[in-house]
C-alpha cells in the first residue's frame, strides 16, 4: 500500500513569517526560479542574494523557506541582526550551546536574512564567522541574502567571510525597491 502524504496547511507553511510574506512562492521569480529550486534541491553549500533594498531578496529567502517546509524539509530563517542579538544574550546560558550547535546541523536549510543590518562588533565578526565558516567547509545549505556586494562584505566583516560566500552559489537582484513603487516615493 503506498505512504500517503498530507501536504500541511498554509497555517502550518506560513507560521512564523511575517504577513507580508505569507505566500510567498519560488514562482514570484520567474528569472530565478529554476535557479533556485536547482539549488534547493541539491541543499548543497552557500548561496547568496545580493542586491538593492526592496529588490525581492527577503520574499525569496521566505519563498525558500516555505518550499522547504511544503516538502517537509528542515529549515530555520534568522535576521542576521536578531541572531547576533540571541547569541550575545544567551552567551553565558546552557541554550547558548543549544542554539549554537543547532546553527551547525547539517540536514537543516539556515537562511540568514540581512547581512550587513547589524552593528558590527568584535563578537558579531567572530559569531558570524564561525557560523559561515563551519557551514561553508561541511557544505551546509546556507541561504545568505545581503544589500552588500561582496566587495562590501569584505570590507565591512573579512576577506574570509566574504570568500566563502563567494564560494557558493550567487543569485544578483537588481530591480527596483518594490516598497517604494509600491508607496510611490520611488525617485
Amino acid at each position: 500500500m503506498p505512504t500517503l502524504y498530507l501536504r500541511p496547511s498554509k497555517e502550518t507553511l506560513d507560521k512564523g513569517i511575517p504577513p507580508r510574506y505569507h505566500g510567498a512562492r519560488l514562482v514570484d521569480f520567474p528569472a530565478l526560479a529554476d535557479s533556485a529550486l536547482t539549488w534547493l534541491l541539491g541543499r548543497d553549500g552557500m548561496a547568496l542574494l545580493t542586491g538593492e533594498s526592496g529588490s525581492g531578496k527577503t520574499r525569496l529567502a521566505y519563498a525558500c523557506l516555505r518550499h522547504c517546509r511544503y516538502n517537509y524539509l528542515p529549515a530555520t530563517f534568522w535576521t542576521v541582526p536578531d541572531l547576533c542579538v540571541t547569541l550575545q544574550s544567551a552567551y553565558d546560558e546552557p541554550r547558548y550551546r543549544q542554539l549554537a550547535t543547532g546553527l551547525g546541523n547539517e540536514e537543516e536549510l539556515l537562511i540568514l536574512d540581512d547581512l550587513g543590518a547589524e552593528k558590527v562588533t568584535d563578537y558579531v565578526l567572530q559569531e558570524l564567522y564561525r557560523i559561515i565558516a563551519k557551514r561553508e567547509v561541511w557544505g551546509y545549505p546556507t541561504i545568505v541574502t545581503s544589500n552588500l556586494t561582496l566587495d562590501q562584505i569584505a570590507e565591512k566583516f573579512s576577506d574570509r567571510i566574504a570568500s566563502r560566500l563567494a564560494g557558493g552559489e550567487l543569485f544578483l537582484f537588481d530591480g527596483k525597491d518594490h516598497r517604494r513603487h509600491k508607496s510611490g516615493t520611488e525617485d
